[in-house]
C-alpha cells in the first residue's frame, strides 16, 4: 500500500478503517524513514482510534460523531486535502467522501475490494469529474485502470458506471 501512496515528510496520510489491515497500514507508515506531517486515522470503534495512535496515528476522527467526514478530513488537514488515503472499509460512502476530500494530484487507495466503480451510481457523476480534473487516482487491489490521464481516467469512469 505505501509503495503506491509514497508518503514524504510533507505529506497527510489518511488510514479508514483501523482493524488489523489498516493497523498494519499504520505500523507502516510509522517504520518510514521520514514518517508524513498527519497521520489521520478514521474508524467507527473508539478503542481501535486509541490502538491507532499507538502505531503512529497523529490525529482521529470517529466517523459515527461526525456529520459530514469530507469536512472533518479538510478540517484536520487545513483544507489543504489529503495526500494519499488507504481505505479498508469499500463503503461507497465513505469512498465518495474521500474522494472528495483528496488533494490534487492526491491518491486513494482502496485494499480488498473489488471493481471500485461498480461501487458508485451514476450520480456521483460530478464527484468523479472533479477527482479526476484534480490529476488525483483511484487505485483498487484489482483495477489499476484508473491510473490514466484525467481525460482517460474520466472516460474509463463513465464506461464502468454505465455499465
Amino acid at each position: 500500500m505505501l509503495n503506491v501512496v509514497k508518503p514524504s515528510a510533507d505529506s497527510i496520510v489518511c488510514v479508514v478503517g483501523v482493524g488489523a489491515v489498516g493497523l498494519a497500514a499504520l505500523m507502516a507508515v510509522k517504520l518510514l524513514p521520514e514518517p508524513p506531517k498527519k497521520v489521520i486515522a478514521v474508524d467507527v470503534v473508539s478503542e481501535r482510534l486509541k490502538l491507532a495512535e499507538k502505531y503512529g496515528a497523529t490525529h482521529f476522527i470517529n466517523s459515527r460523531h461526525v456529520e459530514n467526514l469530507k469536512d472533518a478530513l479538510m478540517r484536520v488537514s487545513d483544507e489543504q486535502g489529503i495526500d494519499g488515503t488507504i481505505d479498508t472499509t469499500g463503503r461507497p460512502e465513505v469512498i465518495s467522501s474521500l474522494i472528495e476530500a483528496t488533494a490534487k494530484k492526491g491518491l486513494v487507495v482502496q485494499v480488498g475490494v473489488g471493481v471500485v466503480c461498480s461501487l458508485f451510481p451514476s450520480k456521483d457523476y460530478e464527484v468523479w469529474l472533479d477527482f479526476c480534473l484534480h490529476e488525483s487516482q483511484l487505485v483498487d487491489s484489482r483495477d489499476t485502470s484508473l491510473h490514466l490521464s484525467p481525460r482517460q481516467r474520466w472516460k474509463t469512469v463513465c464506461r464502468m458506471c454505465d455499465g
